[in-house]
């Protein structure tokens, strides 16, 4: 509903609940770190949930916290992290969290297991099972391989990912993306509408809110934005937004 302070209040309340619950804690942990409440976040907490064995559970939470850590430049917490969990995995599903970290930043070993590990979600009929097998192939070409081949598999990751709706994890195949994009972008030039759409995209508006903000039409809106996917060679508003935010960091240096 959008009210961060309230949602920190409930976070802070879930913490005093008596009991072991190591899911209770892990997610309690996760939805602290995609608000950026990471004072909830506490070691015991990562031991517990690693402690289970169970991917469902330390999955997305030992994912997300190493991107923290590689945010607060601890890359070498998040790789002794990652290695952590990829010991405790024997089947891949649901850890994917994991295998895409390990493939973003951890050694090239780490990135190695990950896709051995998650190469059997490729012919997955699960959209999500797909992405992950894709975006970590991505990760893995960007940093190891070939260039070529990672833009072709974290396009296919954004695809999968946003046929539900999974903007999040969109996001996550940008870097990819954008390596191959950037000579592109820097010569793009986009016209006032189009930079002010491009604005309200990084702020997430809606389709609808754009409208709104413009005094124009819905429809119109809709064309707009679609002029401003192909002015950009995006394909997903996430990736728009990434790309747009990328343009302004350039435009800043």
């Amino acid at each position: 509903m959008g009210d961060l302070g309230g949602a920190a209040t409930l976070l802070e309340t879930a913490r005093t609940v008596k009991a072991d619950v190591p899911a209770l804690w892990s997610y309690t942990a996760l939805i602290s770190l995609l608000l950026r409440h990471t004072k909830t976040i506490e070691s015991a907490i990562i031991d517990r949930a690693l402690e289970t064995g169970q991917p469902a559970i330390f999955g997305p939470l030992i994912g997300w916290y190493a991107r923290h850590l590689v945010r607060e430049c601890s890359g070498a917490a998040a790789v002794a992290l990652i290695e952590r969990a990829l010991a405790c995995i024997v089947h891949a599903y649901p850890a994917w969290d994991v295998g895409i970290a390990a493939a973003e930043f951890g050694t090239q070993r780490d990135a190695a297991r990950a896709q051995q590990l998650f190469a059997c979600f490729a012919g997955a009929t699960s959209h999500v099972h797909r992405a992950s097998a894709a975006l970590i192939d991505a990760h893995y070409e960007r940093r190891f391989g070939s260039e070529t081949l990672a833009a072709a598999r974290a396009a296919e990751a954004q695809r999968e990912f946003a046929a539900v709706h999974w903007d999040q994890y969109v996001l996550l195949a940008a870097p990819a993306v954008e390596s191959t994009a950037a000579n592109h972008i820097t010569a793009v030039t986009l016209s006032k509408r189009e930079r002010q759409v491009g604005e309200l995209l990084i702020e997430g508006c809606t389709n609808r809110k754009i409208a709104q903000r413009l005094a124009v039409s819905e429809k119109t809106a809709e064309k707009h934005v679609a002029a401003l996917f192909k002015a950009l060679g995006a394909s997903s508003r996430s990736q728009a937004a990434a790309l747009l935010a990328k343009m302004s960091m350039e435009a800043r240096d």
